[in-house]
């Protein structure tokens, strides 16, 4: 099974995408990268994916694992692996394994907090994208609505 795995995000990360460019660009590869954690996470994970200066894809990064309903992170978790890929900026990515991808209250603020801190290391939070059963939800474009 591991070796299937590993063959598989092989072939995946050939196929990285060009470049994030947007929302949609984001969601597809999160969707992508994170579709086994949408479907079949127990529990939920928080991740990042660093990005260059042309926001070309640098690494993925598991952050913490947590309950059924939410996770542990810290600033000082997610930045620093930023800094240790030399990342322009991030992506936020975490599961909710009861489907629905709608933001919580708790992700909006984390996401706030999250941007808050790295305005202040100058590593830019691109988004926030909730992966679930029942879709990719953006926290940025749902706190615009």
């Amino acid at each position: 099974i591991e070796l299937g795995r590993r063959v598989v995000e092989a072939g995946s990360q050939r196929e990285r995408p060009a470049g994030i460019k947007s929302t949609e660009d984001a969601v597809r590869f999160c969707r992508e990268k994170f579709a086994r954690l949408a479907a079949d996470g127990a529990q939920e994970e928080f991740h990042i994916v660093t990005l260059d200066a042309k926001n070309q894809i640098v690494n993925t990064h598991r952050v913490s694992m947590g309950l059924l309903d939410q996770t542990l992170v810290h600033p000082r978790e997610i930045f620093r692996l930023a800094i240790k890929d030399a990342a322009k900026s991030v992506i936020l990515v975490h599961n909710h394994p009861s489907g629905d991808p709608t933001p919580s209250e708790q992700d909006r603020v984390l996401t706030e907090r999250l941007e808050q801190a790295g305005r202040t290391v100058d590593i830019q939070v691109l988004d926030h994208l909730i992966v679930a059963r029942n879709g990719t939800v953006s926290v940025r474009e749902f706190r615009g609505r």
